[in-house]
């Protein structure tokens, strides 16, 4: 498990993974703003038959505004204390649901508490309470559902492209080493794992060929001939490059696009690997399986077998049976 991020857990066990600092740019983006009007009117437009006779609209907005002040405050002020403890290095997991419940009954409390002594609103019985609460519950739902899978991954993209300038790519540091510098291993976010692709010693520092293509992952540029393994985990990516191994932000659709098909293949929905790790391909039954250079083995989707038999053939004869 990687320290420091902030999950972000929907009822249906999607996850949002952010890494720290994240929060706060995404609930001040512009781009909120209308999610947020919308989550108004809609509340507004919910409660708006629960009028008594005769009351004016300037009585009936101040308790819906301070209901969605009141039930906006708790996601809000829970998503900073988690950002704060993913700050500190700690994998902080939050239950979205639990956010929502919290701000319906907030919510619902909260106009009720102005709108009954200012005479716009009855007092709600128990089970027009439940109803109340379970209705903007399950709008809250809704939107954050539709936040989470349309709405914050493009802001995240925008942010994580600008957040910092695009820092070095692997080969021009590991053009910058001493020659002291040695090797380098890859290995897990906790330090520990097999080692994997040492450095390349240094070269000179500058080159009369054409560039390498480059791949942007997240923030941080790569050349794409220094990438060894891409494998996705969930919103994340574990890259692993000449230099070691890292996880960095996605999606793993978004990195492999951008790989030079000359340069390796996707071999399953969640692995893409270079063509220079692979130093053997297997046939256990029907499954056709990569052995890699730092000893790790992956498996070929089916799906991806027949497609990948040419490919198979620069490393063993037998894959191009396992195929058919």
């Amino acid at each position: 498990m990687v320290a420091g991020r902030l999950r972000l857990r929907l009822f249906s066990h999607d996850e949002m993974v952010l890494m720290p600092g994240e929060v706060v740019q995404l609930l001040r983006h512009h781009k909120m703003m209308g999610l947020y009007l919308s989550g108004i009117i809609a509340v507004i437009w919910m409660n708006w038959d629960n009028r008594l006779p005769g009351s004016s609209l300037e009585l009936h907005a101040p308790p819906l505004i301070g209901a969605v002040l009141a039930g906006g405050l708790v996601p809000v002020l829970a998503l900073l204390r988690a950002d704060r403890l993913a700050r500190r290095g700690r994998e902080v997991v939050v239950s979205a649901s639990r956010l929502f419940l919290m701000a319906a009954v907030l919510g619902f409390a909260g106009h009720t508490l102005m709108a009954v002594p200012l005479g716009v609103a009855s007092v709600s019985s128990f089970h027009e309470a439940v109803l109340d609460i379970a209705s903007v519950y399950v709008l809250a739902e809704i939107i954050g559902g539709l936040a989470v899978h349309f709405v914050v991954p493009s802001l995240l993209k925008d942010l994580r492209l600008i957040a910092h300038a695009p820092a070095v790519s692997a080969s021009a540091q590991a053009n910058a080493l001493p020659p002291s510098a040695g090797m380098l291993s890859s290995g897990t976010a906790g330090g520990s794992g097999p080692a994997a692709y040492a450095i390349v010693p240094p070269g000179p520092a500058l080159s009369s060929g054409p560039r390498p293509a480059q791949v942007r992952v997240a923030n941080r540029l790569f050349d794409a001939e220094d990438i060894v393994l891409v494998q996705a985990e969930r919103t994340h990516v574990w890259l692993t490059t000449t230099a070691g191994r890292q996880i960095l932000p996605g999606p793993f659709s978004a990195v492999v696009v951008q790989m030079p098909p000359e340069l390796g293949q996707q071999v399953s929905r969640a692995d893409w690997v270079a063509n220079a790790a692979v130093v053997a391909v297997q046939r256990e039954g029907r499954d056709v399986v990569l052995l890699c250079r730092d000893g790790q083995t992956l498996r070929v989707a089916s799906a991806r077998q027949a497609k990948l038999r040419d490919w198979f053939g620069q490393f063993s004869e037998e894959p191009r049976h396992a195929a058919q």
